[in-house]
């Protein structure tokens, strides 16, 4: 939105006032309107609401001025317009340091690991003689990590031909007996447990095209094993104690790119599989991580034979379908 010259004043006024309002709209997240409604006022659930004077104040902005950028402002979220009076949400802290990493991982980073990428397609083994390879390898044991004791995961299986599931057989599969395809954070034939902390998110994982319904097992994690945290929190409460490799890593695209199930190749997984690999070296017992919808969480334990854990129940037939 351009502010259009006020016919009273200077043209240095009009240019300082536009400085004043481009300053005010990279800091709008939310307003009044993006709330809940009740009682004829907002409840704030989205951001901490301040009013914009109070905020122009701050910023040692004339009093003068304050009408006239109040109202030449919007709402990020939802684009209404604004005016003096009305509360706003504004950036934190902790945001404005985010968004400064993520600016310095675009820069730094982010075409190194496009080169990377490519490298691990080419030599998907080597990745700890690249110079990107190397730097995961050094700065993982700083990355954040998760504690899982006590909590309850779900593991799911496919139907298959009307067989009943034990629980013996919600256990990662025994790569002598059964193919084990590639996935996000394991090789072919490596063996992994990947559960889910709802029964939605791990029944639709493993079901397939039009397939409504799959075999879910309770778990509980007795132990507290190491953990990687790869997981995204909402913008709105980033993580502002992340270097700039972790948060480009947890934020940006790189671990979360979509693949396509049918697909032979998944050069989309090479990153994320290093970054296993790493995590093992360094002795993490797994990972912990979530996808761009942040509603879910998912788990994938590399060595369950080291894992302290009950089961809890039987295994049963869930619907595949998301309830909300």
């Amino acid at each position: 939105m351009g502010y259009n010259d006020h016919e009273g004043l200077g043209h240095s006024d009009n240019s300082r006032i536009q400085q004043y309002i481009d300053k005010l709209q990279k800091e709008i997240l939310y307003c009044d309107n993006c709330q809940p409604w009740e009682g004829g006022g907002p409840i704030w659930v989205l951001g901490n609401p301040q009013d914009i004077k109070d905020f122009l104040n701050e910023c040692g902005i004339p009093r003068k001025y304050h009408s006239e950028i109040a109202s030449n402002v919007y709402c990020n979220s939802c684009h209404s317009p604004l005016e003096l009076g009305i509360q706003v949400a504004l950036k934190s802290m902790e945001q404005k340091q985010f968004e400064r990493k993520m600016e310095k991982w675009k820069i730094t980073f982010q075409p190194k690991f496009h080169e990377f990428t490519k490298y691990l397609q080419q030599y998907p083994y080597l990745g700890a003689r690249h110079h990107i390879g190397r730097r995961i390898i050094d700065a993982i044991e700083n990355f954040p990590k998760h504690s899982i004791k006590s909590q309850v995961w779900y593991r799911a299986r496919q139907l298959t031909d009307g067989i009943k599931f034990t629980s013996r057989d919600m256990l990662p599969p025994e790569p002598t007996k059964v193919h084990i395809p590639e996935g996000r954070y394991n090789h072919f034939g490596q063996s992994h447990w990947y559960l889910a902390n709802f029964e939605w998110a791990c029944a639709n994982e493993v079901k397939y095209k039009t397939e409504s319904f799959a075999w879910i097992q309770k778990i509980k994690i007795v132990q507290d094993p190491k953990i990687l945290n790869l997981c995204m929190k909402h913008p709105d409460h980033p993580n502002p104690y992340l270097s700039i490799l972790a948060t480009g890593i947890i934020y940006s695209d790189t671990i979360r790119k979509e693949v396509i199930r049918d697909n032979n190749w998944k050069p989309e997984y090479f990153v994320p599989r290093f970054i296993a690999d790493a995590a093992k070296m360094k002795g993490y017992d797994g990972i912990v991580f979530n996808k761009y919808l942040l509603d879910s969480e998912y788990l994938v334990l590399f060595n369950v034979d080291k894992l302290k854990y009950r089961f809890v129940g039987i295994p049963y037939i869930y619907g595949c379908e998301r309830s909300h």
